[in-house]
């Protein structure tokens, strides 16, 4: 008979396992988007491209536009443009405006304005695309382009991944293959115990436990939840010197 700890422990493995398999596509894609920008000089379709404001290139958005690419990315507050229609959006939802538009160089693209949760905090942002899906749809890939933005970060400066152990191609492979499993654990265990903290908190916790022999499920659930009054133990005197108060 199998307890539930089995279970979870079979379906960890099973993670980890698939998080391995798919690493060699994950690292062959960019790969082969290189070798298609290199023969045809921009990708081809049904790739999406979804950039930060940095990346504004009107030239290049009419060559992606002429090969069949759809790209998505914020507008730059100094990008001039027509107007030349209006779509109706949905009354007290996240869209403010939805509108087509002429860019300098001749380009049709369309401008969404639309509030967006960035850090628990909502924030008008403007979008240009060349997509016609939905507004709700082009704004909800931007946001999933900020999670990829938060996974990064969660590998570069809470797994150290910045910093590379080797420059052997194989060795890289591996800092990352490491990284990622671990990244999966973090990831398990938050879902296990309904971790309602930071990443970086859980990671510290986890790191400090590991070499322990500790229920740690438990001890991830139990974590922030103290309740009570509380009194200071010391008066703030103390923490003076006599004469240098």
């Amino acid at each position: 008979m199998k307890t539930r700890g089995m279970n979870h422990f079979e379906s960890l493995c099973t993670l980890l396992l698939l998080a391995i398999a798919s690493i060699a596509a994950v690292i062959a894609a960019p790969i082969q988007l290189k070798l298609d920008t290199a023969k045809t000089g921009a990708p081809i379709s049904p790739y999406i491209y979804i950039m930060d404001r940095g990346y504004v290139d009107l030239d290049h958005f009419a060559v992606l536009s002429e090969r069949g690419v759809f790209w998505v990315t914020r507008m730059k507050e100094n990008l001039k443009s027509d107007r030349i229609d209006c779509r109706p959006v949905k009354r007290g939802g996240p869209v403010v405006s939805d509108e087509t538009i002429m860019l300098n160089n001749g380009v049709l693209a369309r401008r969404i304005v639309a509030w967006v949760e960035v850090d628990g905090e909502e924030r008008s942002m403007t979008f240009l695309t060349n997509q016609e899906w939905s507004a709700e749809t082009i704004v909800e890939l931007y946001r999933c382009r900020w999670e990829i933005e938060v996974f990064f970060k969660q590998m570069k400066q809470t797994l150290k991944l910045c910093d590379l152990m080797s420059y052997d191609a194989n060795g890289i492979r591996w800092q990352v293959w490491i990284a990622l499993v671990v990244l999966m654990t973090m990831r398990y265990l938050a879902w296990l115990s309904q971790w309602g903290h930071s990443f970086v908190r859980l990671y510290a916790l986890v790191r400090s436990l590991v070499w322990e022999q500790r229920d740690l499920l438990s001890i991830l659930r139990r974590y922030g939840t103290a309740t009570g009054s509380y009194r200071n133990l010391a008066q703030p005197e103390q923490a003076y010197f006599p004469g240098f108060a």
